[in-house]
């Protein structure tokens, strides 16, 4: 007897991450989705480099992600130190867009993957943090 969990069907999901004006993180980072209402907790990632392009996996590399509703967050790779950065350089590196999208609840971003318009390309628009 077989104790592996099965996996729903999976559907193609592409994109990208930009600021509203078109550009993109210069670090990169990756994009988690997380299917509302799924117990335990469904989620697909995806790993993107300075070109904003992502490509989501579930199950297996580039699979997709089940059908369904989700919420999204968006986390940025960030220096592993301040090198030769100046303090304010550096702050704005830790820090390159609004923090309410490092959160899935918070970060205002559904997308729904759906059998009947498969493959999927989002555009997932972020904002800089908010000048304090």
């Amino acid at each position: 007897m077989s104790c592996g969990k099965s996996h729903v069907a999976t559907y193609p999901v592409r994109g990208d991450v930009v600021f509203k004006d078109g550009s993109t993180l210069e670090r990169g980072g990756r994009v988690v989705f997380q299917l509302v209402g799924s117990d335990p907790m469904i989620t697909a990632k995806g790993y993107f480099e300075s070109d904003g392009k992502f490509e989501l996996t579930t199950y297996s590399k580039g699979d997709g992600a089940p059908a369904g509703e989700y919420e999204v967050m968006v986390v940025p790779t960030v220096p592993d130190d301040k090198g030769e950065m100046s303090e304010r350089e550096y702050l704005k590196a830790m820090n390159p867009i609004d923090i309410r999208f490092k959160n899935a609840k918070s970060s205002g971003l559904k997308f729904t993957v759906s059998p009947e318009t498969s493959p999927h390309e989002f555009r997932i628009e972020v904002t800089r943090p908010r000048k304090r």
